[in-house]
């Protein structure tokens, strides 16, 4: 539309010399007078515009043009109905074209920067929810590293809690070997004590309860180191009891959080869908409208060249 500036005013300029040239030439006959006065009205109708203020400045010179040729025709040669019609043909076409001007002007500055506001918002949003997702996905593989370190604790508690255990199990196995020297000797004391007489018996028996003494010490020790280690296996089964209670608290409490994430990055992946099916149907509306206005304007422009090519091929005639 920029380049229609310079040939209204050579339209312009052009009818301007088209009056100059019927003042010259108003010695010629009457007929020849009409027939030109035909052309120059017929040529005022070619010039087409698109912007109001040009409509104005070529409207005034048309009908300035169409004034003057009026005035300086013979009255009795030219009809003043054909005069009448050409007018308003000429007011016909003009209005037409004013008419898709503004249409033009308005898919152009309103509709086209609308739809591609639009379409800037759409791919805002899209970047928006991608980064959502992109943050909700790593969020989930945080968690899981979370539970995996989780799970390698536990783990080794558990095997610590193991190796305990066999520790207690192998006290237990030793108290049981103490009590079982402990009651061979006795045994062994006793077969003593029947092969041989009373005084050797007391004698003997003295000798016993000295050693019997000391296996008591040595046993009221082993039975304290029994209790103290009986302590510690108990202990250790109330720590892997609270350890399998916590991991079990700890394993749900992730399930549910797990499954809360795939919740959420399910709706979020949802939304992206319908939002991306959105924007594609937008996009394709988008560029149809945008092919569809483009059309136009190129046929504009074509039946505007064809105007200004027959305007001035009427005008040399």
């Amino acid at each position: 539309m920029s380049n229609d500036k310079p040939i209204n005013a050579m339209y312009g300029s052009k009818m301007k010399l088209d009056l100059d040239k019927l003042k010259n030439n108003r010695k010629k006959d009457d007929e020849g007078k009409v027939i030109e006065t035909k052309h120059i009205l017929e040529g005022s109708e070619e010039p087409v515009v698109e912007d109001a203020p040009e409509e104005v400045v070529e409207e005034t010179v048309k009908k300035e043009a169409m004034e003057e040729a009026v005035k300086e025709k013979p009255s009795k040669n030219v009809d003043s109905s054909v005069v009448d019609s050409l007018k308003v043909k000429l007011g016909e076409r003009e209005k037409k074209l004013s008419n898709q001007s503004s249409e033009l002007n308005y898919l152009t500055n309103k509709l086209i920067p609308k739809l591609k506001k639009e379409n800037a918002n759409l791919k805002s949003l899209k970047i928006e929810l991608t980064d959502a997702l992109e943050k909700s996905t790593r969020k989930y593989f945080d968690q899981l590293d979370i539970n995996a370190d989780l799970s390698n604790k536990i783990g080794k508690i558990g095997a610590e809690g193991a190796v305990n255990k066999v520790r207690a199990d192998k006290f237990e196995a030793e108290i049981n070997s103490v009590k079982e020297e402990l009651q061979d000797k006795i045994n062994q004391y006793k077969e003593k004590l029947d092969s041989v007489n009373i005084d050797g018996l007391k004698k003997e028996n003295n000798e016993l309860s000295c050693e019997l003494r000391d296996i008591k010490t040595e046993l009221d020790k082993t039975k304290k180191e029994n209790m103290k280690l009986s302590e510690e296996v108990k202990s250790l089964r109330d720590e892997i009891i609270e350890i399998g209670n916590y991991k079990q608290e700890v394993d749900n409490q992730n399930k549910k959080e797990i499954e809360e994430y795939k919740e959420e990055i399910s709706s979020i992946s949802t939304k992206l869908r319908l939002k991306e099916s959105s924007y594609d149907k937008l996009f394709n509306e988008s560029s149809k409208t945008i092919s569809n206005l483009r059309k136009q304007v190129a046929k504009l422009e074509e039946d505007l060249e064809k105007e200004s090519n027959r305007g001035l091929f009427n005008r040399f005639k």
